[in-house]
């Protein structure tokens, strides 16, 4: 619901259940976060719980990975993405380069997959940004920051002293 309703879901099931998401689809933890009044069954159609993570996945079957991923799927020559400083205690930040205006979305995941917090999210112009996260509410440990442009998305790991 955050701008990715256009773009490809990953689908990689088969058989009862084809359109269940890959690890990398960008629909997980996209559902309403508001799921108050819709009588959302307790369970998906494949029998798997409905909430996940924190909130629901578009589509009639959740996602049930909770491995952290990193995935490099773009890198180009002009495209810039750094978290720092790195380690850090109390807030980081994070700068990138974008080459033209494109939904863009920057979150923090901890160690489990799940999402911690959302930076930035919306159509964004191109060139250069940066955005400081203040962290005094996160125990140490290690953190994924994961930036998305329309349907390319780069992980850094950071960790948290």
């Amino acid at each position: 619901m955050g701008g990715n309703e256009n773009v490809d879901p990953s689908f990689f099931g088969s058989g009862d259940y084809p359109f269940a998401l890959s690890d990398q689809s960008l629909c997980i933890n996209e559902g309403n976060p508001d799921t108050t009044g819709l009588n959302l069954p307790e369970f998906d159609l494949a029998g798997n719980p409905r909430f996940r993570g924190g909130r629901i996945d578009m589509g009639a079957f959740e996602n049930q990975s909770v491995s952290t991923f990193i995935n490099q799927r773009f890198y180009t020559d002009n495209f810039e993405f750094n978290c720092f400083p790195n380690p850090f205690i109390n807030e980081f930040t994070t700068t990138w380069n974008q080459t033209e205006s494109a939904f863009t979305k920057i979150e923090v995941f901890n160690s489990t997959g799940k999402r911690i917090k959302k930076l930035v999210g919306g159509i964004i112009p191109n060139g250069k940004h940066e955005c400081l996260c203040k962290t005094n509410d996160l125990p140490s440990g290690i953190y994924f920051i994961r930036l998305q442009i329309n349907d390319k998305i780069l992980t850094k790991k950071i960790v948290k002293l």
